[in-house]
């Protein structure tokens, strides 16, 4: 981060603003002209060197300022020739969405006037040909008129939906992608902005966020959390202190269903302008299925959980002068007493004592679960906080609880034939015992299986790398030549193979990928009832470089640490660390030796210490290593052992002529050398 007082060129840091995936925002002042004032990105330290990086930065600026909507910040000027690079923007004084609401909602009538300003300039985005792909209330600025601005345009560049949903991601983006961001080839970028838009929306009228991380578990689990929730949720519903109009405008940009959504941003901005000020109310006495269900539990009426029969039809409660407060008070009243369950009060009302036939209940599975829990009673879902959820007036006796279990795994498809294979659930019927208070009850959920993964890679010369990530995690290869990811828990999960000479950053490919390294990058199922899975991975070999060719040691001469330092510079597979590694060399593998220089003081003698895998991989341009039959100068007292081969088999030649099998080909000692056949 740039400090204040630092130059970008012409202008003068004054603070920063914020930072994204690529780079920084400061507000600066021109070194001339004090007054004039610009918010300043430049791109970080750390990927300025990737020339990849620096195009997705010129895209960005030339995106910005093709763009003339008085709501989208504007570029006016973009310097690559700079050290730093960067774009120079119109300085927008105000604070952005997300600060503001951090003191609650917006009255109506300005929430109105922000809604149609948004709808506007991002029905001009999509008329344009870009979607923002990132809209949250970090990047709307308000200014200090009350107008908005759109900025930070990073995502709108990326053209990779899948790199969309990796490690980039943030958790201020998840909370506003649409269900669908789960499976990216699914997802319509327009559709992303216009689901975003919609809970922001929510969000300004009611001050609350819509979506919240737990703050519990991994990163990864956290943001699959995010997105659980919106595949069961009902579309955000402001309240009913709002007209239905406003109530079925949020609804329409917040169906977890796409086909059920407003289709273009035109629309979204003819049903805004249709809005008037007169749509929003004081919270009225009314007793309405959404307001009684907001004492219960959630705030809206889900299709699995209706009101009581009794409730479903407001009209059934609404009757002309005084008879309407008594039948009204007297719902209320119900309401409040069932929730409460107390024998006590239920005698008040109906004339006797009455033995009490429910109970409030805590259902616990625990909070040490690797992988996201689930539980249903009745077809509605339960909020679970650190294993534990309440449920209030359950009747006494049997009470069936499915549990769900898995990232991504969703109450509209498990149980049944849809449930995907990572996924795990079952039926625990529990019993709510008789008794005042509240009743702790529990249910066993299995813990997930950790189960291995061994990826295969094509065939390839043994100068060819290799390098396996596993979920970003990077795994070493076994001894059968595969990789193996250990501990891996059911889900989707990824497989990021690279051949070849690559750079140790592959988020660059391929935009910058050399010619002499290929990756690929798959999706892999761990079901839950798989032993083990097994990954064969199909990608092409990398351009080889013309390898040339080493001079060949002498006949009959063994090769000294000085000739197999010059191999092993040209065959990093073989230094100490890779060999042992890859199951070519043992304990003993170079010992003494710092990655291709060996102990001082032994250069021009006979080398020690390597297996005969690797006398066999330096002699295999020179003649191979020597039969065990063939005739070559007799041995110094130094080398009282070398390497051999008797049809293709691995020997160990010893003085006087005896030869003995080589148990394993990554064994390697003091005592033997070698020499190839010419």
């Amino acid at each position: 981060m740039l400090k204040p007082g630092e130059d970008i060129d012409i202008w003068v840091v004054e603070a920063a603003l914020g930072s994204g995936g690529m780079g920084s925002v400061y507000r600066c002042h021109n070194r001339s002209a004090k007054r004039i004032l610009a918010a300043v990105k430049v791109l970080d330290a750390a990927v300025r060197s990737s020339a990849g990086a620096q195009e997705r930065f010129v895209r960005e600026a030339e995106i910005l300022y093709q763009l003339d909507h008085p709501n989208i910040v504007k570029v006016r000027n973009v310097r690559i020739d700079s050290d730093p690079a960067y774009i120079e923007m119109e300085f927008v004084e105000g604070e952005s969405l997300e600060k503001r609401l951090r003191r609650g909602g917006l009255p109506f009538e300005q929430a109105v006037g922000v809604m149609t300003e948004l709808a506007d300039a991002v029905a001009y985005l999509h008329k344009q040909g870009v979607c923002h792909r990132d809209l949250k209330p970090a990047n709307i600025l308000i200014d200090s008129k009350g107008h908005t601005r759109i900025v930070d345009f990073g995502l709108a560049l990326e053209s990779d939906r899948s790199r969309l949903t990796q490690a980039g991601m943030t958790f201020g983006t998840v909370s506003y992608a649409p269900p669908e961001w789960i499976t990216p080839e699914e997802m319509l970028p327009t559709m992303w902005d216009l689901y975003g838009l919609g809970v922001i929306f929510w969000e300004i009228l009611t001050g609350r966020v819509a979506f919240a991380v737990s703050g519990q578990g991994s990163m990864r689990q956290q943001a699959m959390q995010v997105i659980m929730a919106k595949q069961d949720h009902p579309p955000l519903d402001p309240g009913n202190r709002y007209h239905p109009a406003v109530r079925g405008l949020i609804g329409a940009m917040t169906h977890s269903d796409v086909e059920e959504r407003f289709q273009t941003m035109d629309e979204v901005a003819a049903a805004i302008r249709a809005l008037t000020p007169d749509m929003v109310q004081a919270t009225n006495l009314t007793l309405t299925p959404a307001l009684a269900q907001r004492e219960l539990g959630p705030e809206t009426w889900g299709s699995d959980s209706l009101p009581p029969a009794s409730l479903q039809d407001p009209a059934t409660l609404v009757h002309s002068g005084r008879g309407k407060w008594i039948v009204l008070g007297l719902a209320a009243l119900l309401i409040g007493l069932i929730a409460l369950g107390s024998g006590a009060y239920f005698a008040t009302l109906l004339g006797g004592p009455v033995a009490p036939t429910t109970r409030d209940v805590t259902l616990s599975i625990g909070n040490d679960h690797a992988l996201p829990v689930r539980l249903m009673v009745g077809g509605v879902s339960l909020p679970l906080s650190e294993g534990v959820a309440t449920l209030a007036g359950q009747s006494l006796g049997d009470l069936p609880v499915t549990w769900i279990a898995g990232e991504g795994c969703m109450a509209s498809t498990c149980p049944g034939d849809s449930c995907p294979s990572w996924c795990s659930t079952g039926v625990e019927v529990l019993t709510v015992p008789q008794g005042e208070g509240l009743a702790a009850v529990s249910i066993s959920v299995p813990q997930a299986p950790a189960r291995p993964v061994t990826i295969t890679l094509p065939e390839r010369p043994a100068r060819v790398q290799a390098r396996v990530l596993f979920d970003t995690q990077p795994i070493l290869v076994g001894e059968d030549g595969a990789f193996v990811a250990a501990d891996i828990l059911p889900g989707t999960h990824i497989v990021l193979a690279a051949l070849g000479d690559c750079p140790e950053d592959l988020s660059v490919c391929p935009d910058d990928c050399p010619t002499t390294c290929t990756v690929s990058s798959q999706s892999v199922v761990v079901s839950w009832d798989a032993q083990a899975t097994s990954v064969d991975v199909d990608m092409p070999l990398p351009v080889l470089p013309v390898a040339q060719p080493a001079p060949a040691a002498p006949s009959g001469r063994f090769v000294t640490h000085t000739a197999f330092s010059g191999w092993l510079a040209r065959h990093p597979e073989f230094e100490r660390d890779a060999a042992m590694a890859a199951g070519q060399g043992d304990a003993n593998y170079l010992s003494g030796w710092s990655g291709t220089t060996p102990p001082a003081g032994l250069g021009g003698t006979p080398i020690i210490n390597v297996s005969w895998a690797a006398a066999n991989a330096y002699c295999s341009g020179r003649g191979g290593l020597p039969d065990v039959n063939t005739e070559l100068p007799a041995r110094g007292s130094s080398t009282p052992m070398e390497y051999r081969v008797s049809e293709s088999t691995p020997l160990v030649l010893e003085d006087g002529g005896r030869h003995i099998p080589v148990q394993r080909r990554s064994d390697s000692n003091m005592l033997t050398s070698f020499r190839c056949a010419r």
